[in-house]
């Protein structure tokens, strides 16, 4: 016979990190549209000028 208890530690251990802002999301969104922007253009247009 086994005799034995489960622990949750996610209950007892874990904090939630605060949500992010509207405006932080936002602004890391426009970062990233900047960083890609014109790669689908180079990836489209190598693709046109290969064929």
């Amino acid at each position: 016979m086994k005799v034995g208890y489960e622990i949750s530690f996610t209950r007892y251990f874990y904090q939630p990190q605060p949500m992010r802002s509207l405006e932080e999301i936002r602004a890391d969104i426009l970062d990233l549209e900047r960083e890609t922007e014109g790669l689908l253009g180079e990836i489209v247009g190598a693709g046109g000028m290969n064929s």
